[in-house]
Parts: structure tokens; C-alpha cells; sequence
């Protein structure tokens, strides 16, 4: 038996389905259209300058903390108390300036710390104004003038080695330090200390402090420290009294 006629002719069945080429042009124009004009905006930003002053932080010399310096003309507004951000009036030249002359007092404040500690005497006088004052109140009295500040405290050391005590490590924690900046070239700080020695915790007190610009250098020293010692261990070994 002879097969039935085709009822598609045989070239249609080699013909593709659709025109490949129309149907892709038409896919690119669906999903890339063609750009168009922005609008422009109504009022177009303008760049503007605005002068600023800069502020220079300068090294260490000869020993002493750093000082800081404005350039540019700048008006502080230095002020006590907490301190506190405003974001509508921060005002970065002079804002920047009183915290950086607080960090020069706290880098100053612990400066102090690891002198005493190490028995550095003449490394801790020289933190001090030429005239500055480290008053110890009834353990010591008042000392004015780096001379006199390192000569007392090799007493103080010799005094204690001479009572048979051996302090070993001796470790001032300070803590709750507050520092007020009136001015640019003034502060004030206040602090706690506890003190470890071999026996442990042998005394605590306060520290209350007026810092000052060296004319000299533009570092910052302090003008007067006053210790008042608030209590002390059963045994202590650096309190007169203290065993």
C-alpha cells in the first residue's frame, strides 16, 4: 500500500517557526528604550568655599607634652562642665582646639603617673611650670619649683627605704578625671588615686590640679598640683604613720 500524500508541504517543515531576528530586535527595544532628556533641576547646587582654620599639634621637645596652636584667627570658645555636642553649632576649628588642649592635659596627667612610678624624680619635675607648686598638704607640705619638687621626692624615697619597707612595684591607679579647659592656654583637672604597693592597696586620695601653657615651650605643665590623701592600709609603706 502506497503511504498517504503529506498534508504540510515538505519545505515548510525546514522553516523556522519564528523570524529569530524581528523578535529579538524587538526584545532589546522592550528592555533597553531609548534615553531621554532629564529634567533639569530647578535651582542647581553651587559649590562654595568656606575658609577654615587649621590647627597645628606639635612633637614632643625636650621632654614635654605637646602643645597646640590655632592658625587662622581663630575665636575659642572655651567652656567648664561637661562637655557637650551641639551638631547645629559645632564649630570644628575651635571645638577641635579645646579637645585637643583636654587630651594634652590627660597625656600630661598620666606623663606624671609613670614618672613617680619609675622613681624618675627630675622626669616628674619637669612636667611642672619653672615655678609650679606640688603641695602634699600634711604629708610633706609644699614644694615650689622643680629643684625643690625633685629634691622631696628622693627624700621621700630615701625616707621610705630607710624605714625597712620595701614598697616593691608601686602603682597609682588614677581615675574619674575631669578637666575643665578655660582658655587656650589655661585648665583645671581633677582626679582620684589609688595606690598598690607589695602590701596591696596602701593609700588613696585626690589629685586637684591647675594647668598652664609654658611660655616657654607651648607645653602644656602643670602650674600647682595638690594631693590630699584620703585614707590608707593598716601597714602602709608609703604614709608617714601608715604602720
Amino acid at each position: 500500500m502506497d503511504p498517504p500524500e503529506p498534508t504540510t508541504p515538505t519545505a515548510a517543515n525546514c522553516e523556522a517557526p519564528v523570524n529569530t531576528s524581528s523578535d529579538m530586535a524587538d526584545a532589546w527595544a522592550t528592555l533597553s528604550p531609548l534615553a531621554t532628556a532629564s529634567t533639569p533641576k530647578d535651582t542647581p547646587k553651587t559649590p562654595t568655599a568656606r575658609p577654615r582654620t587649621m590647627l597645628a599639634v606639635t612633637g614632643w621637645g625636650g621632654g614635654g607634652p605637646p602643645s597646640v596652636s590655632a592658625m587662622g584667627g581663630a575665636r575659642y570658645r572655651w567652656a567648664s562642665g561637661p562637655c557637650r555636642v551641639d551638631s547645629a553649632s559645632v564649630d570644628p576649628s575651635t571645638d577641635l582646639a579645646a579637645l585637643v588642649a583636654r587630651e594634652a592635659v590627660r597625656d600630661l596627667v598620666a606623663r606624671y603617673t609613670w614618672a613617680g612610678d619609675g622613681g624618675r624624680s627630675a622626669e616628674l619635675a619637669g612636667l611642672f611650670l619653672l615655678d609650679g607648686v606640688l603641695d602634699v598638704g600634711e604629708h610633706g607640705g609644699r614644694w615650689e619649683g622643680r629643684a625643690e619638687i625633685a629634691a622631696q621626692l628622693e627624700a621621700v624615697a630615701a625616707r621610705v627605704a630607710a624605714a625597712g619597707g620595701v614598697p616593691g612595684p608601686v602603682r597609682h591607679h588614677v581615675s574619674s578625671l575631669v578637666v575643665d579647659v578655660a582658655s587656650a592656654t589655661e585648665a583645671a583637672a581633677s582626679a582620684y588615686f589609688l595606690v598598690l604597693t607589695s602590701i596591696g592597696v596602701d593609700h588613696w586620695g585626690r589629685y586637684r590640679d591647675r594647668l598652664a601653657v609654658d611660655p616657654g615651650d607651648g607645653a602644656w605643665r602643670f602650674a600647682e598640683r595638690r594631693v590630699r590623701v584620703d585614707g590608707h592600709a593598716e601597714g602602709s609603706l608609703m604614709v608617714p604613720g601608715g604602720r
